[in-house]
């Protein structure tokens, strides 16, 4: 009766029995799906001569590849050794992860991990945009897609934020390549000289003589070379 629904079922008679479909070569069992006889009725997919679990399907609705005990909806591998997950996508094509809470428009990529294979870019996006690229160079780029440099940052009426949490000097410090010794350092300190430019000398020593530029708000404990300054600007050499 074609206006009528059709189907094959199997029927086991209790769940410490098996019900399932075997693939077989030459009378051995290779694959089987269904339902095991482990006293419950989760969904398997098994490679029998591997004697591994390629796919479980809890009553619950999660998947597991790789795991008979997924606990979100969907695990992939066994807890042990190395896993990897690959998207496979065209050498002009993109490879993405999306995070949704809608299926259109932005709602369905509020936020994403892709890998635009045409360009040779990973972008990392929130709120339906893009925030943040990285280039086949290594260059890093903040609101900018197309950086040009190590760190290129692009933002509008914003500021960029180092904050120091305890008591120590806080800000940017400069290093050569050849030696790592530090070369400059542009920070803030607690002391009285509270904004403090500083270029060290080339030999890499931290103690001086070096050049540097001090900004005071005044008091007599910072370690520089006017404890106490009187005028607005004071240009001073020793050595």
């Amino acid at each position: 009766d074609s206006s009528s629904s059709a189907s094959i079922g199997l029927d086991r008679g209790n769940d410490t029995s098996g019900s399932t479909i075997d693939f077989k070569t030459a009378g051995t069992v290779k694959w089987y799906m269904g339902l095991r006889g482990l006293s419950n009725d989760n969904f398997y997919l098994r490679n029998e001569a591997g004697s591994t679990d390629a796919l479980t399907i809890l009553t619950t609705g999660n998947v597991g590849i790789g795991t008979t005990a997924p606990n979100t909806r969907l695990t992939v591998g066994s807890g042990s050794g190395t896993e990897v997950l690959t998207i496979l996508a065209g050498t002009s094509g993109e490879s993405q992860l999306r995070f949704a809470d809608g299926t259109s428009g932005t709602a369905a990529y509020q936020g994403r991990v892709e890998y635009d294979h045409g360009n040779s870019l990973l972008n990392l996006g929130a709120g339906g945009g893009t925030q943040v690229t990285i280039n086949s160079s290594g260059n890093l780029g903040i609101g900018e897609t197309n950086p040009n440099s190590p760190l290129h940052v692009k933002t509008t009426d914003q500021s960029i934020q180092i904050r120091n949490t305890g008591n120590a000097n806080v800000g940017l410090e400069i290093y050569r390549n050849s030696d790592g010794a530090k070369g400059a350092s542009f920070a803030w300190g607690n002391g009285n000289a509270n904004l403090e430019i500083k270029n060290y000398r080339n030999d890499g020593q931290s103690t001086g003589p070096y050049a540097n530029i001090d900004f005071f708000t005044g008091g007599t404990d910072a370690d520089s070379p006017d404890f106490n300054p009187t005028r607005r600007m004071r240009i001073q050499q020793t050595g």
